[in-house]
This record gives structure tokens, sequence and C-alpha cells, in this order.
């Protein structure tokens, strides 16, 4: 049976806008799934993000930092599958630690272009996972994956 495919489409606006609508509730759920993907995509590199929960609880501890450690953290690990699998991303930890900075002096703004460019990033390296793991081992297998 083959791998479960990734999610290689999430969208941007749909994250901002549910986001703002249920007061963050969506982001929250939505981390939770974008962070399984993320460990599942860099599986090789032995490292592992952090759950939900203890995000949460971490960064109440910290006022916040450990929230910039994890996005630093996940664009790091994203960033060097991009080079293990040769697919182009256009992101660094540093330019998401730097973008973070920044966007705590300017309202966010900067902290939402660092989540676009980790969400592409990781559409872009679900979408090769997806075409490497799934659906070449259900041609070779002759199943179907389950979405």
């Amino acid at each position: 049976m083959p791998p479960k495919p990734l999610n290689d489409d999430r969208s941007f606006i749909k994250l901002l806008v549910l986001s703002v609508v249920t007061l963050g509730i969506y982001e929250l759920w939505h981390l939770h799934h974008w962070t399984k993907d993320i460990n599942e995509i860099c599986k090789d590199d032995g490292k592992n993000n952090e759950g939900l929960l203890l995000h949460i609880l971490l960064s109440l501890v910290t006022c916040g930092m450990f929230s910039v450690f994890w996005w630093f953290k996940a664009a790091d690990r994203l960033s060097r599958a991009g080079v293990r699998e040769s697919v182009a991303t256009d992101l660094s930890g540093g330019k998401v630690l730097v973008l973070y900075i920044v966007g705590m002096f300017t309202w966010g703004a900067f902290i939402w272009y660092a989540q676009y460019l980790v969400l592409k990033a990781t559409n872009d390296l679900a979408a090769n996972y997806n075409g490497k793991y799934v659906y070449a081992k259900s041609v070779v297998d002759g199943t179907v994956p389950e979405d």
C-alpha cells in the first residue's frame, strides 16, 4: 500500500482569510496538519518539528520567541530538503528569521510573507514527495492512493 498523499495545494489566501474570520483557530488546525507534512517531507534529516500543543505551550512560556524559532527550523528543514530532492525553493531559515524580526515591527506584514514562503516551499516539496513516493509506487504496485 503506498503512503498517503500529502497536501500539495495549500492556499495562502485561504489561510489568511480563514485565520482572520475564525480568530486564529483555523491557523492552529492548519499548523497541526502542516507540521505533519513538513515532518514527513523532511523525515530523512532525522529531526522533527514539534507538534501543535508543544508549540503553543512553549510559545506562551517564551512570550512568542519559540514560535519564531519553530518557523526558522521549519524553513531551514524545507530548504535543505529542497536541495536534497533537487526542488528549487526561495527559502532559507535565515530569510524567515529576518522576516519574522522585521515583521514584529511592521504589524505582522512580513510574518505573513515568511509564512507564505514556507507554505509555497511545502507545496512544492509535497508535490515532489507525492510524485516520488505515492503515485510512482502506486503505479508499480497497481494500487490507488487514498485521499
